[in-house]
């Protein structure tokens, strides 16, 4: 039993009985089946912060909905915002946020129980959650504790419900780390040498161009028939072709810059303990007759 956590609560007690409470605790994981998702869970802490001493009708109103979908109602019951009494932001540390809430669920003008919340998320994209998390809160004449529960995923939600109405002390930890992958590519331009099948092909491809170039210009001259401007002219393409082979021949044997792309992954993780609590007040003291 965490008495330093509650023990001004256990003050006001002056025989603790055994507790008639119903317990119900149901950790949920990642993104939850009842739809609270990490945003919500965020935006609702951030509200709660802001609100300082009291939660606003708009923190209280986003307070109910996440109340309505993880608390197990049945059909015609509900959490209304009037009933919701405590929406308590966890301490600010870097990396996760949270926060612990409190309502009793109905059935019209009937109180069925209590319900309360404590929710812890990563507040970075893609981070997910390892740990554990535990929820006590003094309900009656005793502290109903849940056990530690796992924390996994990107939004994790533990619930404890009591017959017996809730006090004003409660105490939420939530102990773990967050880890995320982060994945970064980089770009290299990379000298790739010709292999020396590439060379051979690229020789060969040369040495046959020459020699039809030759046997053109030998063509070419005989043709001429003794006229120096038609052998001129046969000479000056027989160049272009000997330049133009030579110069496939140089991009062929050429080195190549090549890019090249590669992908690295790496874990980031931060560890984290976050505490949602209130003492609950100490009993007026008594006098005498």
């Amino acid at each position: 039993m965490r008495s330093s956590l509650l023990s001004r609560a256990l003050i006001a007690v002056a025989s603790s009985s055994v507790a008639s409470a119903a317990l119900a605790v149901a950790p949920a994981t990642a993104a939850t089946p009842s739809g609270t998702t990490r945003d919500a869970v965020l935006s609702l802490a951030s509200a709660a912060r802001a609100d300082a001493s009291a939660p606003s009708l708009t923190t209280r109103t986003a307070a109910a909905q996440v109340l309505t979908r993880e608390c197990g109602l049945a059909s015609g019951e509900s959490v209304d915002v009037a009933d919701v009494k405590f929406v308590r932001a966890v301490t600010p540390i870097a990396g996760v946020d949270g926060v612990y809430l409190d309502a009793e669920v109905r059935n019209g003008l009937t109180v069925l129980r209590a319900c309360a919340l404590g929710l812890v998320a990563p507040t970075a994209d893609g981070a997910t959650l390892t740990g554990t998390a535990t929820l006590d809160v003094v309900a009656g004449d005793s502290i109903q504790q849940a056990p530690s529960v796992p924390l996994s995923g990107d939004v994790s939600v533990i619930v404890l419900t009591s017959a017996t109405r809730f006090s004003d002390g409660f105490s939420y930890t939530a102990t773990g780390r967050a880890s995320r992958t982060v994945t970064t590519t980089t770009t290299d331009q990379v000298r790739v040498e010709p292999t020396a099948n590439a060379r051979t092909r690229a020789r060969n491809t040369y040495d046959a161009s020459a020699q039809k170039a030759r046997k053109a210009y030998k063509k070419a001259v005989k043709k001429a028939d003794g006229s120096a401007r038609k052998k001129a002219s046969a000479k000056r393409a027989y160049r272009a072709r000997i330049v133009a082979a030579r110069t496939t021949y140089a991009k062929a044997v050429a080195p190549r810059l090549v890019t090249q792309t590669r992908t690295s992954a790496v874990t980031q993780f931060s560890d984290f303990t976050v505490v949602a609590k209130r003492t609950a007040p100490a009993p007026p003291p008594q006098t005498g007759l």
